[in-house]
């Protein structure tokens, strides 16, 4: 790794409110804010200000591609935050692969605000070459079979020509996320949007200034691994325009983010320098010996880390000793095989912060074990780019799992899961088309009986429960059209973190990047009749009891499975109401044992 003695990236500067350095988080093409959330909980976990906006039609950002026509339109969220700094604040901007163009922009127009920027196997610029220049060589050295399932397109608006379309397609996401695990690959093709690299516009701007762009100092991070913008190229771009400090991550694809998280981290923290020397001098401990252990045993509380697993919760963050985690590296270096053995009195929290070393999601884990799986966006929802205004109806919200369900060829059913209010989707779904349908899931999930109003269950909660329930939950009222809409709710922080409380941190921040508004659509279900006996009473319905659940009190499931009884009821004892986050593992064992049983 090159290195030369520093304070960290931005020297020491880049400072935000209350003396913490400031860091904003800019994303490749076809991502968004999302494809940070490892890195940012590192980072805020370790007292930074941590920024990750979405760039323009973007991420959950609700603008569509075919809105925008210049590189500016999809950037001017990043100017929109670094324009809006107080005055005397610099930041430190970090980009990755495209994001380094957009970050080249932030420079050039505000570089008084910048105390530094990193680029993360990112498009660097000059200050002498049209924008496109290192955009338009990539162009020039790739053949279209570079770029596999990629798909190009048009788009016209206005009687306008729009920028070249590009949205990724899971091959050259492969490629893309080839050190990355398998889960994070999933939540890429799951998110990605359809985004451009501007040539059209890149290609007729002037050189970005020296005074401005040029006159920031610049960190360079090479990903050794990376297929998408190889390593070769990455350094072609550092002798091209040379930087101040170049470091290099061995072991990062092209999404460091995801495939190496922790090294970034470091890479971005001021603890980088002190890490390397702590790897370098087990390294150099384990080289004096001439026969070397197979396996290393470890204890964990004050040996791996700093505290007594009982004294902690599952959701916090895992720190070890600075001089384990060099130990463990160069024990890995060496190929040497690690071992646990531990009279932990909380063996389940202790569990929970090793699993965090490396943990799969429901999805992939299903995948991977032969199932065909579709998760996909309700209206208005994670990356479908209808907007919350635009629905009236549960059904409106409804309707992308009515379409895949009524597009089912003849004869193949299929198994529905359902999460909390989702369970109220799927049951629209099975009344439906209960012939379709082999077998129903309702984890931690509102479920309906085929008697009362399908609101009863929801109505039922809402008495129980006060306002303080809901803790930072935003509500409001959307009217459109002369006609008012649903009632609107957006989790806040709070009650986030309160349905999240046994999750990894990276996970809840996660979901405090991708929330979107949504609804319990109560105007619309008060008035639907009960769901029909003969549609959604005939379908095999299976429980899974979340018994940690603070958003769903393991009570009121218990409730509604009295209130409606299901073939099977499964709980899982150490879940919270995301157990696709805190127990994937568990969850995944009770949806395969379904799915085995009903085919």
């Amino acid at each position: 790794m090159e290195q030369p003695e520093s304070k960290g990236i931005g020297g020491g500067m880049g400072e935000g409110r209350g003396n913490k350095k400031h860091i904003i988080l800019v994303h490749g093409a076809c991502h968004g804010a999302w494809s940070w959330h490892k890195v940012t909980t590192l980072l805020r976990s370790a007292g930074y200000q941590v920024t990750a906006p979405d760039l323009a039609a973007s991420g959950v950002d609700e603008r569509r591609f075919q809105d925008l026509r210049t590189f500016t339109d999809y950037t001017q969220p990043l100017l929109d935050v670094v324009a809006s700094l107080p005055p005397g604040e610099r930041v430190v901007l970090v980009g990755h692969s495209l994001g380094g163009m957009n970050i080249a922009l932030a420079m050039d127009r505000f570089p008084e605000k910048i105390a530094a920027a990193v680029f993360v196997a990112a498009f660097m610029p000059d200050s002498v070459n049209p924008s496109s220049y290192v955009l338009d060589k990539l162009k020039q050295e790739k053949t279209m079979s570079y770029w596999l399932d990629t798909q190009f397109g048009l788009v016209v608006g206005d009687k306008e020509r729009g920028p070249t379309s590009m949205l990724f397609g899971p091959k050259f996401l492969s490629k893309l996320y080839k050190l990355s695990p398998p889960e994070d690959l999933t939540l890429a093709m799951t998110l990605a949007r359809p985004s451009s690299l501007f040539l059209e516009d890149l290609v007729s701007m002037p050189p970005f200034s020296e005074s401005g762009y040029g006159s920031v100092e610049k960190v360079y991070v090479v990903c050794a691994q990376d297929e998408g913008i190889s390593q070769g190229f990455q350094r072609w771009m550092i002798e091209n325009n040379p930087v101040k400090e170049v470091r290099e991550l061995e072991d990062a694809d092209h999404m460091p983010m995801f495939s190496t998280p922790k090294q970034l981290f470091q890479c971005l923290s001021d603890r980088s320098m002190e890490d390397e020397r702590l790897k370098e001098g087990a390294l150099r401990t384990l080289g004096l010996f001439q026969v070397l252990p197979r396996p290393v045993v470890f204890d964990l509380d004050y040996t791996l880390w700093p505290f007594y697993c009982e004294c902690r919760s599952k959701r916090e963050m895992l720190s070890l000793y600075p001089h384990a985690e060099g130990i463990l590296y160069a024990l890995k270096d060496k190929g040497i095989n690690v071992a646990i053995s531990s009279r932990s009195p909380t063996p389940n929290i202790a569990k929970t912060f090793l699993q965090k070393l490396g943990i799969q999601s429901v999805t992939t884990l299903l995948r991977s074990a032969g199932y065909q799986v579709t998760a996909l966006d309700l209206a208005a929802s994670g990356v479908d780019e209808r907007r919350f205004q635009d629905l009236r109806t549960f059904t409106d919200y409804t309707q992308p799992l009515l379409d895949v369900v009524a597009s089912l060829p003849p004869g193949e059913r299929v198994v529905l899961v359902g999460h909390s209010l989702g369970g109220m989707n799927i049951a629209l779904a099975m009344d439906r088309f209960p012939e379709k349908i082999a077998a129903a899931v309702f984890v931690a999930a509102f479920m309906p009986d085929s008697v009362n109003p399908p609101s009863y269950v929801l109505d039922k909660l809402k008495q129980e429960k006060t306002m303080s329930y809901w803790l930072d939950t935003q509500f409001g009222s959307v009217v459109g059209d002369g006609e008012r809409g649903p009632t609107s709710m957006l989790f806040g922080p709070k009650f986030l973190s309160k349905l999240y409380k046994l999750s990894p941190p990276e996970d809840l921040t996660l979901a405090m990047t991708l929330a979107r508004p949504s609804s319990l659509f109560l105007e619309d279900l008060v008035s639907t009749p009960p769901f029909s006996e003969s549609g959604y009473g005939s379908v095999e319905k299976v429980y899974v009891v979340c018994a940690q659940d603070e958003g769903i009190s393991e009570g009121f499931q218990r409730w509604m499975i009295k209130n409606n009884p299901v073939k099977v009821v499964k709980e899982i004892e150490n879940a919270d109401h995301i157990p696709m986050f805190s127990t994937p593992k568990q969850l995944f064992q009770c949806l395969s044992d379904v799915v085995d049983d009903s085919t």
